[in-house]
């Protein structure tokens, strides 16, 4: 796997992203004991909820009765750092999808609402909007130079998947 350059701790890392283990000072990813690359999803849980990261397709199961198991890993060691999987420009990222925006390696915050970080959905024509911090309603939101997207939804939306249009909130 090729390296996306972007390397977070595990706080930095956000529900709904996809990212690889990789040990500081590597750019690129671990691997288990038979050779597969760690890759990991994050989604909330525990109590109190946080975010976990669960070995990703195999961390999530159904038992025949079921009942869904998951092995959810979290608690790393400072060395260990996560490569996001998927990180766009502004302009090559896909529409219906909702991003979380970093500008050189630091999550990007709100200018008026320094405690909230941005998240960005864009639209099929091109734009992006945001929700956060006002909730009510999106609001059109113009992107720093430099900046990096992460998707933290089903990319390309989730009518992709199931054909209805849905979107996906996140916290």
């Amino acid at each position: 796997m090729e390296s996306t350059g972007l390397f977070l701790k595990e706080n930095q890392v956000h529900v709904g992203m996809t990212v690889a283990l990789c040990l500081d000072g590597k750019d690129v990813p671990e691997k288990d004991e038979e050779g597969k690359e760690l890759i990991l999803k994050a989604l909330k849980g525990g109590v109190p909820i946080r975010v976990k990261l669960y070995p990703f397709p195999d961390g999530v199961g159904r038992h025949d009765k079921g009942v869904i198991l998951a092995q959810p890993m979290e608690g790393f060691k400072p060395n260990v750092r996560f490569m996001p999987l998927q990180i766009f420009s502004p302009d090559e990222a896909p529409v219906s999808t909702e991003f979380v925006v970093f500008v050189e390696g630091v999550r990007l915050k709100y200018e008026d609402r320094k405690e909230y970080y941005v998240y960005v959905w864009k639209s099929k024509e091109g734009r992006f909007y945001s929700s956060h911090p006002y909730y009510l309603w999106y609001r059109e939101y113009t992107l720093p130079d430099g900046a990096l997207l992460v998707p933290i939804s089903v990319v390309g939306g989730i009518e992709r998947l199931t054909g209805k249009r849905k979107h996906v909130w996140s916290a």
